[in-house]
């Protein structure tokens, strides 16, 4: 009897774990369309609004209005040009979401945009329109003076890890674990304290751009790095208490007159049934038109496949491929 009370236990266990660690079939971003007959519509105009989304707002943090941050204004530069910078490596780069500025990411921002630049090499930020050489060498100074704080880089790893923690709470559960991933492979290099004494080539960091940061961090701007390990940990800590199991599975679900969803992520585009839960995994999509005769509802569904050729599939609303 008491073996088959412990044997009901861990069969029950088993059930709640696959039940908790199932997540959601749903977007982190909805959105709903109706297509009347005839008409059609592309998918980067259904995600628009998303797309110019910034990681950086007004209501990000009030850095701003701090005395210490101010301390370090020059007449060129105050902490908004870090912003911008911010903000412009995401839609030059893609970061955030499609791209967290490691190698493995990168494969996503490619599959999601086609020929978008990717990469881990940063540009400088006289490409952002700065102006002159000397405008740039001025942003340098004011960014390493900043780094060279021990209570500024308080102040903006808590703005940062805040900005990181919101993101998680928002994006699909892949984006949140490869964050942890990316903490756990910082962590471990951060704990061999010569790490970064070493010389390598600029080349060696390709693969990740936080590895060649804080090992800038370390070398130009002398931070130890038993603090940037302490930071690491915290912020791991921190993120651990987000429950991953309520984490969308996709980062848009499209809507299209209550009878078919598109879900886009890092792992590709899902055609979904409302009706009947019948999934159907595509290549990349473009376009959807709506199609409808005396007897049933129709999708033609255009895009791109993987090796870069066109396609069009014509779907019936219950996603039985026609042609």
């Amino acid at each position: 009897m008491k073996k088959l009370l412990l044997s009901l236990l861990a069969f029950i266990l088993c059930i709640s774990l696959t039940i908790t660690n199932d997540n959601p079939d749903r977007g982190s971003y909805i959105v709903n369309i109706t297509l009347l007959n005839g008409e059609s519509t592309l998918i980067k105009d259904a995600i628009a609004s998303r797309e110019s989304f910034l990681i950086i707002n007004d209501n990000s943090h009030d850095l701003n209005s701090s005395a210490i941050i101010q301390s370090f204004n020059t007449d060129h530069h105050d902490i908004t040009v870090v912003d911008q910078y911010i903000n412009f490596l995401q839609s030059s780069r893609k970061l955030g979401y499609w791209n967290i500025l490691t190698f493995e990411s990168n494969k996503h921002v490619r599959n999601h945009k086609g020929r978008q630049k990717a990469g881990n090499m940063l540009p400088d930020p006289q490409d952002m329109g700065y102006g002159n050489y000397s405008t740039r060498e001025f942003f340098k100074g004011y960014y390493h003076s900043l780094f060279q704080s021990k209570i500024c880089r308080e102040l903006m790893f808590e703005v940062a890890l805040n900005t990181v923690e919101s993101l998680c709470e928002d994006y699909p559960v892949d984006f949140y674990d490869s964050i942890i991933n990316e903490l756990d492979e910082l962590i471990e290099l951060t704990e061999i304290s010569n790490y970064y004494n070493q010389t390598y080539s600029y080349n060696e960091y390709r693969d990740s751009y936080w590895r060649g940061f804080i090992r800038r961090r370390v070398e130009t701007d002398n931070v130890p790095i038993s603090e940037i390990h302490t930071y690491l940990l915290q912020a791991k800590n921190r993120l651990l208490k987000i429950d991953e199991s309520l984490l969308p599975r996709y980062l848009y679900e499209i809507n299209f007159n209550n009878e078919i969803k598109i879900f886009i992520s890092s792992i590709g585009y899902t055609l979904v049934n409302i009706s009947k839960k019948k999934h159907i995994f595509i290549d990349q999509i473009q376009k959807v038109k709506y199609i409808e005769d005396q007897t049933k509802s129709y999708y033609l569904i255009e895009g791109i496949g993987s090796y870069g050729e066109g396609y069009r599939y014509l779907f019936d609303e219950e996603l039985n491929r026609i042609n």
